[in-house]
């Protein structure tokens, strides 16, 4: 019988504890001073450029909008991020939540529901640990 084996994504869902809450909340926290910090490393890299490098106004006006478009991305983002902290803050403990997405495989034969094996595959997890594999 012929059979291949193809890639596919499998969401990656965990069992919610205080544990699992607190790493999440520690990643987010700690993107949130990253973006800080690339806001700020912005400013002054730019106000250095300004002050110390020769330009006419088309230059320094162009600088000046660069900076502030990549700021306005970066206050998107940690507006985002604020958002995201909400969420994991108001999850209940018990439920499910879905925290990745890892690669596999699945095997395919003729006759199989193509959108069924590579679609339709999730691993939950509590504490690292595999609870159940739900894969059609």
């Amino acid at each position: 019988m012929s059979k291949t084996l193809v890639k596919r994504s499998i969401l990656l869902k965990a069992v919610v504890d205080d544990a699992l809450k607190n790493d999440l909340l520690k990643q987010l926290q700690d993107n949130q001073k990253k973006i800080d910090l690339e806001i700020e490393r912005l400013n002054y890299q730019s106000n250095k450029l300004l002050l110390e490098s020769p330009m006419d106004i088309r230059e320094s006006m162009a600088i000046r909008k660069r900076v502030e478009e990549e700021k306005r991305d970066g206050e998107l983002l940690k507006d985002q991020i604020l958002k995201k902290i909400k969420e994991v803050n108001s999850l209940d403990l018990g439920s499910i939540y879905p925290i990745g997405v890892i690669e596999g495989l699945a095997e395919l034969k003729i006759g199989d529901n193509l959108w069924d094996k590579v679609n339709n595959c999730e691993i939950i997890i509590k504490d690292g640990i595999i609870e159940k594999i739900n894969d059609q």
